[in-house]
């Protein structure tokens, strides 16, 4: 429920397995959980602990649930950290939210699971194993990965921010697909190592408080295929600045806008009608023919679009306004078609096509 019950009298409160609990106070006592049992919060609004709170996790499993008629935020706060065993987040939908308070770290040492709801704010500081599902609702809180374990990615997860900076993270396998929802960021420090696994890692958005999510890496980053699919064109992933994305596969643009960093696409390009540009440059440095499809709509992110590829023609297609200087410096940029074929191109005034010795420009109408 969302009442609250204040321990603030220096007593001992012993929780046993399976109780249900409103929000709760810890100001001045201590609070044992079950060992190796469940506490669970319903529907409750918050769990404080202040600087005379003692909490003895006990090896057990804190819960949170809400049948939809309780707060749509649930925030734990304590004194800067707290360690606990198992964390399970399943709250009505992904409207409703965990907050960890600013400022705080909460160390999940067993399993983080993640069934439904979102991570709103914080830092989950994860030193055991994830379990996450694809009715998760992401979130702008992060989970920091910083003790070399190894955390398997599956296939349709709905991920909150991701800050890896010791260990390995495995995206899912056999053409699978990891979400990040809700204006999760993605991290990757110095010792943090990302396996693509030939799949997908899409940025979507539901409900945030956020219009941005960032990528951040150590440089460069080689993913397989990536998708940007936002709620409107005032939304933006953004690739922090001097980072290169280098996606291996297909770059779908469908929704927002990219903006900053670089883009190096190896595969082909596609942009849907409702795209809005962005400020990134992309760069074309696949070995063999390279598509970019421009639907009619579509705006191009207003960086400039270098082709460099050793082998292989890129090839522009569509219905397209040209906002962009073109570096053409290694290989074939060939604008495909004519009006007739559907294929009409704008390119705006001020803007330049510089071609170096023995590469090849072609416009075909």
């Amino acid at each position: 429920g969302d009442g609250k019950i204040l321990i603030n009298d220096g007593q001992t409160v012993n929780i046993s397995d399976g109780w249900m609990l409103p929000s709760i106070d810890l100001q001045n006592g201590t609070l044992n959980a079950p060992s190796s049992g469940s506490m669970t919060f319903n529907n409750a609004e918050s769990f404080i602990i202040g600087n005379n709170g003692t909490f003895n996790y006990n090896n057990g499993t804190i819960t949170l649930i809400d049948s939809g008629d309780g707060p749509t935020i649930f925030t734990i706060d304590f004194p800067s950290s707290l360690e606990i065993n198992n964390l399970v987040v399943n709250l009505a939908n992904d409207a409703y939210n965990l907050a960890v308070a600013t400022g705080d770290t909460l160390e999940v040492n067993g399993t983080l699971t993640l069934t439904e709801g979102s991570f709103r704010s914080g830092t989950i500081d994860l030193n055991g194993t994830l379990s996450g599902s694809a009715t998760f609702g992401g979130g702008d809180g992060d989970i920091l990965i910083d003790d070399g374990q190894t955390v398997n990615i599956t296939d349709g997860w709905v991920l909150p921010g991701i800050d890896l900076q010791n260990g390995t993270l495995n995206a899912p396998t056999n053409d699978g697909t990891m979400i990040f929802a809700n204006a999760a960021d993605f991290t990757i420090g110095d010792n943090g190592t990302f396996n693509h696994n030939n799949g997908t890692v899409a940025f979507y958005w539901k409900n945030a408080s956020s219009t941005t999510a960032i990528i951040d890496v150590q440089t460069t980053e080689n993913f397989y295929n990536l998708s940007v699919d936002l709620p409107n064109n005032a939304y933006t992933l953004t690739v922090a600045s001097g980072d290169t994305i280098i996606v291996n596969g297909i770059l779908n643009l469908d929704v927002g806008k990219v903006s900053t960093g670089t883009i190096e696409a190896k595969g082909d390009v596609n942009l849907s009608g409702t795209f809005g540009g962005g400020t990134s440059p992309i760069t074309f440095t696949g070995t063999g023919t390279q598509t970019m499809s421009v639907a009619s709509g579509a705006v191009l992110p207003s960086g400039i679009i270098t082709v460099n590829k050793a082998s292989g023609s890129a090839i522009i297609s569509g219905t397209s306004t040209i906002l962009n200087d073109i570096n053409l410096t290694s290989g074939t940029l060939d604008f495909a078609g004519g009006s007739s074929g559907g294929n009409t191109y704008t390119i705006t005034a001020n803007k330049t096509i510089t071609t170096s010795a023995g590469t090849s420009l072609r416009f075909n109408g």
